[in-house]
């Protein structure tokens, strides 16, 4: 049920969620930095820290499943109280556990189960505060807070390595204490009765039933599957062999060092104005354009020489990739609300994708940039987004139903 509000109320609990969402992405963004150095510094294997950092997509994918079979019905409160658990132990593990490869795979299993737990909170929060007209602007919202937290992540954690080597792990601890504190804060503010909703025990479904019910929402929505696949993959091109690109820029030109500054920045205004232009189309049809659109301009980055040019396509790619992104995600809102208690089972198909996309995506864009470059890598990337853009764009209808009476019959089912 959602929560009635009215309308200059409603955003009150919108932006401290988010604020929330901030700190931990602030502490997500460090521990990002730091875990691949962590794990360099010890193992001195490329492959090897590759293998090990891969290992956190890898048990993602388990683990949405786990989440749509067992705790099928649990609510935000239930999601983000473990979310900071997990958030607060993966730099404990880095400073108190030896630093080794069964430690490091330990932890890699940590940070995934509180990135997956932070997707999962943020849509159910939106699904009980927020009517679903509000959707685009809630997504939008969040997407704003947690894209500045990861610009300011790896900033804040070199200036703090230039002062101590494990200060942005202390930092880090702060950071999700802070936000442990601001959530009980909210949960007194507004969710006690969510809270007590989180403690109810639930019966989880059988193995079948679950593959079941997975299978029917997967036949409605696979091709937003897909194409979530591929923005994701788009991602993934920036932040593993664009990383090594933008190094190898920054050699050539000073202004090199712009190159993931322009991807990150478009998120902080572009989610501003999102809510505006999406109506004339609708949200799929526009995000499935700006898709397209994307995918062209990352292919021409592939073949650009000039400096200037590609990071003025580094700008526009970002921005229509935000776009893509942010509608996308509120395109799913829609269908958790249409399907309640079997929401969490569309979440975790999401997540599936975006998770499949950071297995591969690493390897199959590291042999192309062995093999043929870097360009190729963001050409190739770009003809894989912009094909799977028009064939959304071509197939995927205005409306798509969901099959609650498919899914009603399943659980109804003893099997």
């Amino acid at each position: 049920m959602k929560v009635p509000a009215p309308r200059f109320k409603a955003y009150i609990p919108l932006f401290i969620f988010s604020f929330i969402i901030f700190l931990v992405s602030l502490h997500d963004g460090i521990m990002s930095y730091m875990a691949p150095v962590i794990v360099e510094e010890k193992l001195h294997d490329t492959l090897l820290v590759g293998l090990v950092l891969s290992t956190s997509s890898l048990f993602g994918m388990f683990f949405d499943f786990i989440v749509a079979q067992f705790f099928n019905k649990k609510n935000y409160v239930f999601f983000m109280i473990w979310m900071l658990i997990f958030a607060i132990a993966f730099p404990l593990i880095f400073l108190y556990l030896p630093r080794d490869l069964a430690p490091f795979v330990f932890a890699m299993v940590v940070w995934s189960v509180y990135y997956e737990l932070r997707s999962y909170s943020k849509f159910d929060f939106v699904h009980k505060f927020l009517p679903v007209q509000k959707n685009t602007e809630a997504w939008a919202i969040m997407t704003i807070f947690q894209s500045a937290s990861y610009m300011l992540g790896p900033a804040v954690t070199v200036f703090l390595l230039t002062k101590n080597t494990e200060l942005p792990l202390y930092a880090s601890l702060i950071l999700t204490t802070a936000s442990i504190l601001l959530f009980f804060f909210f949960i007194g503010l507004y969710g006690r009765q969510h809270a007590k909703e989180a403690t109810n025990g639930e019966k989880p479904r059988s193995f079948w039933k679950e593959l079941n019910i997975l299978k029917v929402l997967t036949k409605r929505v696979w091709v937003l599957v897909i194409y979530g696949f591929t923005t994701t993959l788009l991602d993934v091109a920036f932040w593993t062999t664009g990383v090594l690109y933008a190094e190898q820029l920054r050699q050539q030109s000073k202004w090199g060092n712009l190159f993931l500054v322009l991807y990150c920045l478009p998120t902080m205004f572009v989610g501003w104005i999102i809510p505006y232009i999406f109506k004339p189309l609708g949200k799929k049809r526009t995000s499935f354009i700006a898709g397209i659109l994307a995918g062209v301009t990352l292919t021409l980055i592939g073949v650009s020489n000039n400096i200037f040019v590609i990071l003025g396509l580094v700008l526009l790619t970002s921005v229509f990739i935000d776009i893509a992104n942010i509608l996308l995600f509120a395109v799913f809102e829609d269908y958790v609300t249409r399907l309640d208690e079997t929401g969490h089972d569309l979440v975790s198909i999401g997540q599936f994708s975006g998770n499949l996309a950071y297995t591969i995506g690493p390897v199959l864009l590291g042999f192309i940039v062995k093999e043929w470059g870097y360009g190729w890598s963001f050409i190739s990337t770009g003809i894989i987004l912009f094909a799977s853009a028009v064939f959304a764009l071509a197939i995927v209808p205005r409306k798509i139903k969901m099959p609650q009476q498919e899914i009603g019959k399943i659980l109804r089912s003893r099997k």
